[in-house]
């Protein structure tokens, strides 16, 4: 499952009898541009791969909890969803090309030509964030790097050229997009980091800089103060070693916070996954293990404290 903003992404869980299958969890508000700016919190909208369909859907659940509303019907295949800053669109991937439909689910079509993930709007909801491993002509770079283009698709611009860099996320405030890199990894392939780059290109930026820990899935807080994200230790020797666990810094990286450590057992996979902001900043979604090999989403106050579960066991 995947968390990407109560209003603008969240991650793909697999709720009660799902798997984590990589989707996106995103926070609905109700209203223009509560998406990315403070305001009242709406649904959360995920994806999950529920044990007896043929493949991952897109639901909506009140952060209050209660029952699930399948927004794609008998359509499979969908994951890493992503609202539109005026909550009227739901960018997504579907068999490995990103697709938009309205927010109730109607009106599906594609924008992207394939191969691609992990899409993020832009403020003004004009254009999209996303990830490819193809080229202009076809040929694949070898891994991925980070693509723009306008929400019909067309003026697709590269920003990235390392071939491996992953999982925009566009800041509310236009001016950077945050995203996941091994470039600077070394030789442990699961060193991961979070960059920034200029929304028009150039100013790449390492965040995180930290040797066998691999940071992933980025989230902007609405008023683009700080990042939320996920860390594992993977030396082993850290707060970290099970992992992931959420944390969230400040946009230039600094002042890098845990907020949730070790959900269940020690001996789960996931605790703090795919995070998403809600629209107000006060709260973020996320996912985790239910203790008995299935995930839920979760919430918890941006600062830290309990967390409340959302989706049922």
């Amino acid at each position: 499952m995947r968390t990407r903003n109560w209003s603008n992404r969240l991650v793909t869980v697999a709720v009660a009898t799902g798997l984590i299958v990589g989707a996106g969890i995103t926070v609905l508000t109700p209203g223009p541009a509560a998406a990315s700016y403070p305001g009242a919190n709406g649904v959360i909208v995920y994806a999950s791969f529920v044990s007896s369909a043929p493949g991952s859907q897109i639901f909506a659940v009140d952060p209050a909890g209660g029952p699930s509303r399948d927004l794609s019907g008998s359509n499979y295949g969908d994951d890493q969803p992503a609202v539109s800053p005026d909550g009227h669109r739901i960018a997504f991937r579907h068999d490995g090309a990103i697709w938009i439909m309205d927010i109730d689910g109607g009106n599906r079509h594609q924008v992207g030509v394939g191969s691609e993930g992990n899409p993020s709007w832009s403020p003004d909801g004009t254009s999209l964030a996303f990830d490819t491993d193809k080229r202009p002509d076809g040929f694949s770079y070898g891994g991925p790097n980070i693509w723009t283009m306008k929400a019909n698709g067309t003026d697709r611009v590269q920003l990235t050229d390392d071939a491996s860099s992953f999982d925009p996320d566009w800041a509310p405030d236009n001016s950077k997009i945050a995203y996941v890199s091994s470039r600077e990894g070394g030789n442990n392939l699961g060193d991961k980091d979070i960059f920034s780059v200029n929304v028009g290109g150039g100013g790449i930026t390492n965040l995180t800089r930290t040797p066998n820990v691999g940071e992933t899935q980025p989230s902007w807080a609405p008023d683009a103060s700080r990042i939320a994200y996920t860390s594992t230790d993977l030396a082993g020797h850290g707060p970290d070693t099970v992992g992931p666990d959420l944390w969230t810094m400040r946009a230039d990286g600094s002042d890098q916070t845990p907020l949730i450590h070790h959900h269940y057992a020690p001996d789960q996979i996931s605790d703090g996954a795919d995070p998403a902001w809600s629209p107000d900043g006060s709260q973020i979604a996320f996912a985790a293990n239910n203790g008995t090999g299935g995930i839920r989403v979760w919430r918890v106050t941006a600062g830290g404290g309990n967390d409340v579960p959302v989706t049922a066991e």
